[in-house]
């Protein structure tokens, strides 16, 4: 069985990611290439360190391409007509189902992320399993600590993706030895993503007390690439994920709703006080975050900013008559606004044209995509936050939890409790810092509104709308899938859009089962289509 031959059911998902996630963490001879089995990659101690080393690489490569642009543009944060990734086909009106067939030239945006958090989760899981059935020591006691919480991390990291991204997955952890369990795998053993997400959380929580009352620890630069973190660097990972995960599940604002919002407070206020961000490698395969580096180009050819994200903030009836257009006739348009991150300086475009622009965004003119795609694709508002990441080759901080994403959660929190000038402070860490408005609590009269208000920053906005347009906002592109699944649970996705993913066609036939899919106005399909922008006042 060699490398190149990736099959993507969970069988041999599993079996073959022992060795491809070890393959990627030291050179094997020639006979280890052509035979990367669980017992050979698991040979020595420090074979096995290496294996929950490269998990890591395995569930961070689910911020690559493939995997995650489609969940951008299916939540109008971002938009393109292009037919890369999917885009095309997932953000275009009216909605379809997820195209679940081998054949579909796309089905890698179902295939991989499927694939990249079973490979994590197998090599996390056989690792930790080699450490506590079969007593194995790396050097010392410190040492097999630090192994045994970090593969615990990464099964609960790659657990927890997989339950927000697909509605049901078969669980593995290290109780589970695919060798002897592998071929009598039927979909009856795989559990709804509510489950799914039970077993990430506990073993988040798991990886929080390991790291929280264990020897101190750190890491080399090649665990988390470029990075050290210490157990308590480590931890508060582990918090900033449970606190997200528990929100982000949700496929509706009912079940939204129904979230523990004091336990996701609790874990979200002992998060990431600095962004978690691996540097990237300079490579298109490893350590990169395509997103980051697709949409940071001033304009010049990809992605760009979607009116519903942006629109909100606009002072002009420019957004609400393109709300008013119908869909197919919709089209381009300048907005005006105060958003210090959208606008108020002359700076450079990708022509060398003088444009305005903000602190992480600009009118960069004239979409690039065709007309004949549907031009309520276009946009005039680049996102070039993270342009000096694109611009160095994929070097430098590729940031995927960022601190400000605890403060919206606990905002959310507090929003559902009631307190108004609570979840306004921390709205007001980045409404009146980077974007230059008045408080929150003066800008809506205290106003908490509901979860489903229509985003947006101006004056006479819920505390909810101020919220919603900061969070995407400042946080957009970090999290895969951040976006679509923050508005999967507010109801705010385009009518008939997927709810969620559905078991990779390749999957099910490996199995023999019935394909299926989600959305199209099928089982699984966003019941609503997005409100419009509130009234606005006069400043």
């Amino acid at each position: 069985m060699k490398p190149k031959v990736f099959k993507l059911n969970i069988i041999l998902t599993v079996l073959v990611g022992v060795g491809l996630v070890f393959i990627s963490c030291q050179s094997l001879d020639t006979a280890s290439l052509n035979e990367p089995d669980t017992e050979r990659a698991l040979g020595t101690p420090e074979d096995v360190e290496a294996l929950i080393k490269g998990s890591m690489l395995a569930w961070f490569r689910a911020h690559n391409r493939w995997g995650v642009e489609h969940m951008g543009v299916m939540a109008d944060a971002l938009t393109w007509s292009w037919g890369n990734f999917g885009g095309q086909d997932m953000s275009s009106e009216p909605r379809i189902a997820y195209p679940n067939n081998t054949s579909y030239v796309y089905q890698s945006h179902l295939d991989l992320p499927w694939q990249r958090m079973f490979s994590a989760l197998s090599a996390a899981s056989d690792g930790l399993r080699q450490i506590r059935t079969g007593g194995l020591i790396i050097e010392n006691e410190t040492r097999t600590h630090r192994a045994e919480a970090f593969a615990k991390l990464v099964q609960g990291l790659a657990t927890g993706y997989i339950a927000c991204f697909y509605d049901r997955a078969f669980i593995l952890d290290e109780t589970v030895n695919i060798d002897e369990v592998g071929p009598a795998i039927t979909l009856d053993q795989y559990s709804p993503y509510q489950e799914v997400m039970a077993t990430a959380i506990a073993q988040l929580e798991e990886a929080i007390e390991l790291l929280e009352t264990g020897p101190a620890i750190e890491t080399e630069e090649d665990w988390v690439n470029g990075v050290i973190m210490t157990n308590e660097d480590l931890a508060k990972v582990a918090h900033s994920y449970t606190a997200r995960y528990l929100a982000q599940v949700a496929r509706s604002p009912e079940e939204r709703a129904a979230v523990d919002w004091n336990k996701v407070k609790s874990h979200a206020e002992r998060g990431v006080t600095e962004a978690f961000a691996p540097q990237g490698d300079g490579t298109f395969g490893d350590w990169w975050h395509s997103q980051q580096w697709f949409h940071n180009d001033r304009g010049a050819s990809w992605g760009r900013l979607d009116y519903k994200m942006i629109g909100g903030a606009d002072e002009s009836d420019g957004y609400q008559n393109w709300l008013n257009t119908p869909v197919q006739q919709r089209t381009e348009f300048d907005m005006v606004t105060g958003d210090q991150r959208l606008s108020g300086i002359t700076i450079k475009n990708h022509a060398d044209e003088d444009v305005d622009g903000g602190i992480y965004a600009g009118n960069w003119g004239a979409s690039p995509f065709r007309a004949n795609r549907g031009t309520y694709h276009f946009s005039k508002y680049g996102y070039y936050r993270y342009e000096n990441f694109g611009l160095s080759g994929n070097q430098g901080p590729m940031p995927i939890f960022l601190p400000e994403e605890n403060d919206f959660l606990i905002a959310e929190a507090l929003l559902r409790m009631g307190d108004a000038a609570g979840a306004a402070a921390l709205i007001d860490k980045t409404r009146v810092t980077n974007g230059g408005y008045s408080p929150a609590m003066e800008a809506s009269g205290g106003n908490i509104g509901n979860p489903d208000d229509p985003r947006s920053p101006l004056n006479g906005s819920s505390l909810w709308a101020m919220l919603k347009y900061e969070k995407h906002l400042e946080c957009l592109m970090t999290g895969a899938g951040l976006e679509y699944f923050d508005n999967r649970g507010w109801g705010d996705l385009v009518t008939d859009t997927p709810l969620h993913a559905p078991v990779p066609a390749e999957e099910l036939e490996v199995l023999r089962e019935s394909v299926y899919t989600f959305g199209g106005g099928g089982p699984g399909s966003a019941p609503k289509l997005s409100a419009g922008p509130p009234p606005r006042v006069p400043d």
